[in-house]
């Protein structure tokens, strides 16, 4: 993916090639509710997009989300119960390739855009209960479709709002991972030669 995102920045051939950092925030969906409900505002997104023409885009994204819970649990379990605070970590770290489509505006700069990332999420799942720990590591097969708009503040730069909904499909030993996603951005043009 690291090669990927490099030789889009280096090719000499290229369009324009636009790099943008992002902090996301994001709210758990579907299976994730059963250990966490609360939004997370740690999250971290780096892409890049080599334009084709007005309205396509391609590249990648490299981002990370983390979640974290703190619950009191009570367990029972022959005639005994066990009482205590539990605490939920999740990271998931997504390495995606992007396409986007660009809608045509006349009136402004700015531009709405619909995209679809493809690739693999790893994601570690981490509960501690007292004295007892589980930890799990897996990768997933992640989809996710985007909405955003880029307001450019130059000619080379400007901001971008996207909402995502990541989905990393349920493996043989793990759950289907989902969540919404929203983020606030900064991206530089660089121009074609």
């Amino acid at each position: 993916m690291f090669f990927f995102l490099g030789a889009l920045i280096i090719n000499l051939n290229a369009q324009e090639v636009k790099v943008q950092a992002a902090w996301g925030s994001a709210v758990p969906i579907g299976n994730m509710t059963d250990n966490y409900r609360k939004i997370s505002g740690r999250g971290f997104q780096l892409d890049v997009d080599q334009r084709v023409n007005e309205h396509f885009t391609y590249g990648g994204n490299v981002s990370w989300q983390a979640f974290f819970e703190k619950d009191f649990q009570m367990y029972a379990q022959d005639q005994t119960l066990i009482t205590g605070w539990q605490r939920n970590y999740l990271n998931a770290l997504l390495l995606m390739a992007s396409g986007k489509y660009y809608f045509a505006t006349s009136v402004t700069k700015i531009k709405a855009y619909l995209g679809l990332d493809i690739g693999a999420t790893a994601i570690e799942d981490y509960q501690i209960f007292g004295i007892y720990e589980n930890r799990e590591l897996n990768w997933h097969f992640a989809v996710s479709p985007s909405l955003g708009v880029d307001i450019p503040a130059g000619e080379h730069f400007g901001v971008n709002f996207f909402i995502k909904i990541p989905n990393s499909f349920k493996n043989n030993t793990d759950i289907h991972y989902t969540w919404i996603n929203t983020g606030l951005g900064l991206y530089v043009k660089i121009p074609d030669n």
